[in-house]
């Protein structure tokens, strides 16, 4: 049994915030960014460790994170998939990861992106990650904008920010961040009222339809980045 004493400092409030909404561009300042190990918590991968890079946005309204997992020995590896009679080559998860570093870091520290020209991602993840969240947080609290996608549950996501040429060179699709003036273009708004009016039956076709296409590889350069 215990008792419950009333305390002139106990706080009777929740100070807890919602996931920013889908479908939409928010004025957000940059709260964090962190490199993370964390433990697998299902059935088939209880105690594995798992390296992350998660970033954090929010503002008055609510907060939206990115997290990134170390793609491992498999990063630089497009994948093929036949959708509809189709292939599809999507890019390397470190392809992606370079795109997401290289628009974060030119609206938040464009001069620690410069230091990054030539590094290659692969099996570098660690380090990359502990230079981007080192560089990333001197500019704390910088408002940005930031453009939020529907996922196929509803929940908020990235745009699709990066994608394959017909001659598979990477190209920049959309900006997921700016410092202003971020819009979406007709394909985006296409996607977002598919998405909210998507029946559970056809709304895994609109997802696989959106499927990521893939950003450039980067130099093979070994890394060497001084961060005191």
């Amino acid at each position: 049994m215990s008792t419950y004493n009333f305390g002139a400092d106990q706080n009777y409030v929740s100070t807890s915030k919602p996931r920013l909404a889908g479908g939409e561009i928010h004025k957000v300042n940059f709260k964090d960014a962190k490199f993370d190990e964390i433990e697998g918590k299902k059935d088939t991968n209880q105690g594995m460790k798992y390296q992350v890079l998660d970033v954090m946005f929010e503002n008055e309204n609510g907060y939206y994170t990115e997290r990134i997992f170390n793609p491992g020995d498999t990063g630089d590896t497009r994948r093929e998939t036949d959708w509809n009679g189709q292939k599809i080559i999507s890019p390397s998860a470190n392809e992606q990861l370079g795109m997401f570093i290289g628009q974060l870091l030119s609206v938040i520290n464009k001069e620690a992106l410069a230091k990054l020209s030539g590094k290659s991602l692969s099996n570098n993840f660690e380090k990359i990650a502990k230079f981007v969240a080192q560089a990333a947080n001197v500019n704390k609290g910088k408002e940005v904008e930031l453009k939020l996608m529907l996922g196929k549950d509803g929940s908020p996501r990235l745009p699709i920010y990066a994608s394959l040429n017909r001659q598979g060179e990477l190209y920049p699709s959309s900006n997921f961040i700016a410092e202003e003036g971020l819009f979406f273009s007709d394909k985006e708004k296409t996607a977002i009222t598919k998405m909210k009016t998507a029946t559970p039956t056809n709304t895994a076709a609109l997802v696989a339809s959106a499927m990521p296409v893939a950003k450039g590889p980067m130099s093979s350069d070994d890394l060497d980045l001084d961060l005191d």
